[in-house]
C-alpha cells in the first residue's frame, strides 16, 4: 500500500492498474517517483510476491483503488522485468526487517491476479462490484496489523516491566535506619510510581486485546458467512485507531522510565533496555501515523454525542455514554470512593 507520496491517504495512491482487454491484462505502472512504493516489510530481498493496492482503470474510466496479488521475482529469485526492486537501507531499529521500495514499469499481469471478492473485472473489461462501499470490508486487514501491533505491546510491556522490577528487587541501596541492612531500591515510592503502572499496563492490554480480538474473529465470521458486517468494523476502527497510538506513545515513555530505574546499569545494551526502545520508535507512524489515526477515534466519538444530543440511544462500544449525564454532572473526585 504504502509508497513514496501516500500512506494514511489510501484514496490518493498513484501506482496504477490498467485494464488491456485484447491481452486480458492488467498493467500495474508507477507514474511518478512518488509512487514508488516504500516500505514494505519482506520487500527488500526476500518475496517473490506482493500484494500491492493501485488505481483501478478499465476502458478509461476509474474504479478506484483495488487490490492484486503480483509475481516481482523470478524461480531464480531475480527481479522480473518491468520491476525495480530493492531494501530501503539502515532504519532507527528493526534492521533484522528487509523493508523495501518497489517501482512498476508498466509491469503486466493476468486477469486472474485481481482480488475478486467484492469486485470483478471480466474478460471484455465489464466492471462490477458487489456493492458501493463492500470495498470497505478489505480494508479488516489493516486493522488487524493495527490490533497485533496493540498485543506486542502487551509484550513489549512485559519485558520492560520485568527488567526493571527484577532489577529493583536485586539492587540495594541505602541501609534502613531500623535494620541496618541495604534497602531494595523497591521499597522506594519512586521507584514503584514508575514501576507498578508499567506492570499494570501490561496487564490491561493483554486484556484488552482479548476483547477486541473476540470482536475481528465475530467479523471474519461473518465475513465468511457472506454478510456486511460494516457496524462491527467501525467498532473494531474506532478501538485501533485510538488504542494502537496509546500503548507507542507509552512504551517509548515507559521505556526511558525502566531505563532511569536501572542506573547506569540500564544504559549498557546488555540491559536490554536500548533494544526494547529502538525496536518501538517505528511504530509511533507504522501502520498510520498515530496523530492521523486517532482523529478517527475523535470523529467517530464526536458523532455519537450527535446522537446523543438528539436523544438518541447509543450501542456498542459506546453505550456506557447513555448515562454521560450522569457523569457530566459529577466531579471525578466524587468516584473515588
Amino acid at each position: 500500500q504504502t509508497e513514496l507520496g501516500h500512506g494514511s491517504d489510501v484514496m490518493s495512491l498513484e501506482t496504477t492498474a490498467t485494464y488491456d482487454v485484447t491481452t486480458r491484462e492488467f498493467i500495474i505502472h508507477s507514474p511518478t517517483v512518488s509512487s514508488i512504493k516504500f516500505w514494505p516489510g519482506g520487500l527488500g530481498k526476500l518475496s517473490n510476491h506482493a500484494v500491492v493496492q493501485a488505481q483501478l482503470y478499465v476502458n478509461g474510466k476509474h474504479h478506484g483503488v483495488q487490490t492484486f496479488i503480483v509475481k516481482i521475482r523470478d524461480e531464480e529469485h531475480i527481479p522480473c522485468e518491468g520491476i525495480h526492486v530493492g531494501d530501503i537501507g539502515s532504519k532507527f531499529g528493526f534492521n533484522s526487517e528487509d523493508n523495501g521500495f518497489i517501482k512498476f514499469t508498466n509491469y503486466r499481469i493476468p486477469r486472474d491476479n485481481l482480488l475478486s471478492r467484492y469486485v470483478q473485472v471480466a474478460e471484455d473489461g465489464t466492471f462490477t462490484s458487489a456493492s458501493s462501499d463492500a470495498i470497505k470490508l478489505g480494508y479488516g486487514n489493516m486493522l488487524y496489523l493495527r490490533l497485533m501491533i496493540f498485543f506486542g505491546r502487551s509484550v513489549q510491556f512485559s519485558r520492560l516491566a520485568t527488567i526493571g522490577i527484577r532489577y529493583s528487587i536485586v539492587r540495594r541501596q541505602f541501609k534502613d535506619s531500623e535494620t541496618g541492612e541495604e534497602r531494595q531500591i523497591l521499597d522506594y515510592q519512586t521507584q514503584q510510581y514508575r514501576l507498578f503502572p508499567l506492570l499494570g499496563i501490561s496487564y490491561a492490554i493483554r486484556l484488552a486485546y482479548i476483547e477486541i480480538n473476540k470482536k475481528y474473529k465475530s467479523y471474519e465470521q461473518q465475513l465468511f458467512e457472506d454478510k456486511r458486517p460494516f457496524g462491527l468494523l467501525k467498532e473494531i476502527h474506532t478501538l485501533c485507531s485510538c488504542l494502537k497510538p496509546l500503548v507507542t506513545w507509552r512504551m517509548r515513555k515507559f521505556g526511558e522510565y525502566v531505563k532511569q530505574c536501572c542506573g547506569g546499569h540500564g544504559f549498557l545494551n546488555v540491559s536490554g533496555i536500548h533494544r526494547i526502545i529502538k525496536s518501538e520508535e517505528g511504530l509511533v507512524t507504522a501502520e498510520g501515523t498515530n496523530l492521523v489515526i486517532i482523529q478517527q477515534t475523535g470523529k467517530y466519538l464526536l458523532e455519537e454525542a450527535q446522537k446523543l444530543e438528539r436523544g438518541e440511544k447509543l450501542s456498542g462500544i459506546t453505550e456506557f455514554l447513555n448515562s454521560s449525564s450522569v457523569l457530566l454532572t459529577k466531579k471525578a473526585s466524587s468516584f473515588s470512593s
